[in-house]
């Protein structure tokens, strides 16, 4: 401790821990890191706290490949900050700066060379909510001895190159797939199925096993592993079955942003599976769950590059997963009686594809049938606060087609508002399905880009059945139309079926909107408004009581 310029030695009286956290355990991922946990007695207002320590040693899986990143700016201000690299190999150390106009200093020590980085006085750095994931606004320094990914491509086909072990049960179970008659296409799809369903996902990272993957028959055996070992019996099925497919590095939060980055052992955080038959490929991710049906209507993860660990590879990969089975469709149906004091009858379909049914399953195995049917419940009182649910949810899965079904069924009892300054009962109807994708922001203009969900697609349609004819409904049409989203609005009346539908259909065009089209992206939303909400009335009859 610094106090009044004079320095007051801690270490004796310190009080040290080592904590082992393991802050990814929600994730089922084992890293073996060590926190060492510092309590100082007797700091006061005013001290400067000044410490040191040494790492020594890097684990083994990359090979002695040196790569390092440090940010060069942060949420708060700072007043002082240092970074030097002492570089004593003989190849070249290659760096880059992002983000930042600072620049390194680059001397010659008799053993090879420094890198140095100072500045002063760094303003913090706000960062605005609802960024996308692959944004980061801090300046930021990266080293990497590697100068091409093919060097990356080679370090991990060897830590691959082992992995492709079988054992009798493995073979059997390639063996039930490949005679079972089916296509090409179905063969894959099982395979994938076995490895999503039966080899449950838990990450023992410590050491080498970070990137270095179980030999598949070893992950057959446990029934379980991460990423790297579930792509690895995967891959080995499909080996067996004739289909060629190579393991594909990463990085499910810089995607596209990668290609911003040096070539380096460290540049990745996930491993998928790029299969590749009859002048067709897949991604294919063996750790999600709840894909039913055929790879062709599953959902493709997309993290905009890849690198494939496939010899001959020398750079990254644009993943182009075709998502185009994806969305959800929502049909509501209202039925209303002649009689405004009866309760009328409500009904909600809800057919999700592609991945929004991926994720719905996996929400239902999380929460249960009984809790989410309270929270549908709970969600339509927003707008009518007397509804009650007449039936159970009915659930059809159709796993062939990937198409997860939810029925629900209500009751809304006081459904009309009774608008007496105007002697007439009124009701309103929402497009609540996708409505709280277009809200207007409230910020009138941002610095950062703005999420958007991408890929999603949803189309909602009301029909309101009425039991007397004489209503009349004008028809309408509206649409938006801008690089960042689709709106769609038609409302028609048929009279000799007495029906009025009202159809809403919203698709995203990208994942984020710049900080230069955030105005245009709000205005077009501010368009859309008076679309998301339908009223009708009807008159008191001329007999009515007042009362």
């Amino acid at each position: 401790i610094i106090r009044k310029g004079k320095a007051i030695d801690k270490i004796n009286s310190a009080r040290m821990k080592i904590l082992q956290r393991e802050e990814e355990l929600e994730r089922l991922i084992y890293s073996g890191q060590h926190t060492l946990n510092i309590i100082l007695d007797d700091v006061r207002v005013g001290d400067t706290i000044e410490y040191s320590f040494s790492r020594i040693g890097s684990n083994p899986v990359y090979q002695d490949l040196f790569a390092f990143k440090h940010s060069l700016s942060w949420s708060v201000p700072v007043g002082a900050f240092q970074l030097r690299v002492l570089w004593e190999k003989p190849k070249p150390l290659h760096h880059k700066v992002t983000r930042s106009k600072l620049r390194v200093q680059q001397t010659k020590t008799a053993t090879g060379m420094e890198y140095r980085l100072t500045d002063h006085n760094i303003a913090a750095l706000a960062e605005e909510d609802n960024t996308p994931g692959w944004y980061i606004p801090w300046g930021e320094i990266s080293f990497s001895e590697l100068e091409s990914w093919d060097e990356v491509v080679k370090w991990g086909t060897g830590l691959y190159q082992d992995a492709w072990q079988s054992n009798e049960e493995l073979d059997q179970i390639a063996a039930d797939i490949e005679s079972s008659g089916d296509s090409d296409i179905q063969k894959i799809s099982k395979a994938l199925r076995f490895v999503q369903d039966e080899i449950r996902y838990l990450g023992i990272e410590l050491g080498e096993n970070s990137h270095r993957p179980s030999p598949a028959y070893e992950t057959l055996q446990r029934r379980y592993g991460d990423c790297k070992d579930k792509t690895v019996l995967f891959i080995t099925l499909l080996k067996k079955l004739g289909i060629n497919a190579h393991p594909a590095l990463v990085n499910t939060e810089l995607e596209d942003a990668l290609t911003e980055h040096l070539p380096s052992t460290q540049a990745f955080n996930h491993v998928i599976t790029l299969v590749e038959h009859q002048s067709r490929r897949w991604w294919l991710d063996p750790t999600r769950t709840y894909q039913f049906g055929s790879i062709d209507s599953i959902h493709q993860p997309d993290f905009g590059t890849a690198l494939v660990l496939k010899p001959g590879n020398r750079q990254l990969q644009d993943m182009d997963s075709m998502n185009r089975r994806h969305g959800i469709n929502i049909n509501d149906h209202f039925i209303l009686s002649k009689d405004t004091s009866k309760p009328i009858t409500f009904t909600s379909s809800s057919v999700y594809m592609g991945w929004n049914a991926e994720r719905q399953r996996n929400r239902i195995a999380g929460i249960g049938q009984t809790k989410l049917q309270k929270e549908y419940v709970e969600f339509f009182q927003y707008y009518y606060p007397d509804i009650f649910s007449s039936q159970n949810l009915i659930m059809q899965d159709d796993e062939q087609f990937n198409q997860l079904k939810i029925s629900e069924q209500y009751q809304i009892p006081n459904f009309w508002y009774n608008d007496k300054d105007n002697q007439r009962f009124t009701a309103d109807f929402y497009p609540n399905g996708l409505s709280s994708y277009l809200d207007v922001p409230s910020e009138p203009a941002r610095k950062d880009p703005l999420y958007l969900t991408y890929p999603h697609r949803l189309d909602q349609t009301i029909l309101i059945e009425f039991e007397t004819d004489n209503w009349s409904f004008d028809n309408q049409n509206f649409k938006e139309d801008n690089p960042f989203f689709t709106f769609r609005y038609k409302a028609t009346f048929a009279a000799s079926d007495k029906v009025l539908k009202l159809h809403y259909h919203y698709q995203t065009k990208t994942d984020s909107i710049p900080a230069e089209g955030y105005k245009e992206y709000r205005e077009a939303l501010k368009r859309v408004q008076d679309y998301l909400g339908y009223g009708i009335y009807q008159n008191y009859p001329a007999d009515a009581d007042d009362g």
